[in-house]
């Protein structure tokens, strides 16, 4: 049976001279230095060697990949940097591998002005509806690439945070009535959105969570039941975690007062023993068991797969440590050998 490691890739980041998103306020927002140094999402050579990385441990020209990318606003740097550097790079690196769009309500939004700072995300109000009806014909092209991700012959559109949007069932109607196969984010709640096709999630967020630092074994049975609850309901359910999780340096730098979550594993055995719990609970669907783990690059949140530097311990137990390849070996060793 075919096994497909569901992936997220950012294509915010940039490298020298400004150091986007790698700093803030002469802070690192970043608790690991990646392997390839602070390079930019859109420099084409190092995002050809990541993707060469990804599919050594994951099949051949991307045979066992689906690359999620995050988008959220027409022409900005996302939206130039995908048709013009990642995809191209994409079809000739993974030309097995598949991709779809990950729709972000939250800045879809808000950067638009559509939203104000603390006002939920309501699309029963007509300018909300409307911008999701033209970002959905604004992406129309994308849906139709040879390699995009289809479940049932339908492009799926994953859409984050669904569980924190009201008027979910219009905008998701209107996807479904114009043969969009929806893939809802619910991690971190147990509300289950009506006309999602899908459901799952990107990190390790569950309900009850709370922010502190967690040994990732102590997570172990709280994720079983999730999985659990989550393959009993009529939706398709897609397991979904992540190798670690440390957002110390990112709250830190934005001088945030909320206290950070850390999920820090000891060593790649404990990476392998989540990760088999979760394929455990991956129903076949289309004849494809789908896992959804983490990120290839979200270094803020130590959510990623690609590897950092050798330099420091290689898990730790108090901080995330810099781990090279191990968390490639242990999707290797779990879902690929």
């Amino acid at each position: 049976m075919d096994t497909r490691l569901v992936v997220q890739d950012n294509l915010w980041f940039t490298g020298r001279p400004w150091l986007g998103n790698y700093y803030l306020n002469g802070r690192p927002m970043v608790p690991v230095t990646p392997k390839l140094g602070f390079t930019s999402s859109s420099d084409v050579d190092a995002k050809r060697r990541e993707l060469r990385w990804l599919n050594r441990y994951t099949g051949r020209k991307g045979r066992g990949v689906v690359i999620a990318l995050q988008w959220h606003k027409p022409g900005n740097r996302i939206d130039r940097n995908l048709p013009s550097s990642w995809l191209p790079t994409f079809e000739r690196i993974s030309p097995l591998g598949k991709w779809c769009i990950f729709y972000d309500p939250i800045l879809a939004t808000r950067q638009r002005g559509l939203v104000k700072p603390g006002q939920p995300v309501d699309y029963a109000r007509p300018k909300l509806f409307r911008q999701w009806k033209r970002d959905l014909e604004y992406l129309r092209p994308y849906f139709d690439h040879p390699q995009y991700w289809r479940i049932g012959g339908e492009p799926v559109l994953y859409v984050w945070a669904s569980f924190a949007l009201r008027g979910i069932e219009r905008v998701f109607a209107h996807a479904r009535e114009r043969g969009f196969y929806v893939l809802a984010d619910v991690l971190g709640t147990d509300v289950l959105p009506p006309f999602a096709n899908g459901i799952t999630g990107f990190t390790v967020a569950i309900p009850t969570l709370e922010r502190r630092r967690y040994r990732l074994p102590d997570l172990l049975r709280s994720f079983r039941r999730f999985y659990k609850a989550a393959s009993r309901t009529s939706h398709d359910h897609i397991p979904a975690g992540s190798c670690q999780y440390d957002d110390v340096a990112f709250m830190t730098a934005r001088g945030l007062g909320e206290p950070p979550l850390q999920i820090l594993a000891a060593n790649r055995r404990e990476v392998e023993t989540f990760l088999a719990l979760a394929l455990s609970f991956a129903k076949p669907i289309d004849g494809t068991r789908y896992i959804f783990w983490g990120t290839l690059n979200n270094w803020a949140e130590g959510t990623s797969l690609l590897p950092t530097r050798r330099f420091g311990p290689t898990f730790g137990t108090r901080q995330i440590g810099h781990y090279h390849f191990e968390h490639l070996q242990a999707v290797r060793n779990v879902l690929f050998s």
